[in-house]
């Protein structure tokens, strides 16, 4: 079945189980038909060439890529991901691409840091470890 994915431009990531597109860099929710869709979406591959990949992924039952644990820092890239540029929180870590997301997160989550340090004045990256490869 491993060559059926391959064949696809799938790859079964270990230890971390994911599916991965390999022509697109990213991981793939695993539930309901969501890859078969992309293969269909993104690739223009046939619904009746999709069925038997799609029935073999769905048997994995693998977990929501989102709740898989960050790649550790100095990890080599990945082969079959993209690496994208990104920010942290200096405060607990959080690690997003948008700085859109940590400016909330550091207005919701850590409110009383920024006003001890006089809040104003201060630009967002007072806050943020930027170029960070995520």
């Amino acid at each position: 079945m491993m060559e059926q994915l391959d064949r696809f431009g799938l790859y079964l990531n270990q230890p971390e189980p994911a599916i991965l597109c390999i022509q697109c860099k990213f991981a793939l929710k695993a539930d309901g038909d969501r890859v078969s869709r992309h293969l269909g979406e993104r690739h223009g591959i046939s619904k009746l060439a999709r069925r038997g990949p799609g029935l073999f992924i769905r048997a994995l039952r693998l977990p929501d890529p989102k709740t898989l644990p960050v790649r550790p820092d100095g990890s080599s890239p990945h082969p079959h991901l993209r690496i994208q540029q990104g920010a942290a929180c200096r405060h607990c870590g959080l690690r997003s691409t948008s700085l859109e997301v940590l400016s909330r997160h550091l207005k919701e989550v850590h409110p009383q840091d920024i006003q001890h340090s006089g809040g104003r004045g201060f630009p967002e990256s007072h806050w943020l470890q930027e170029s960070l490869a995520c």
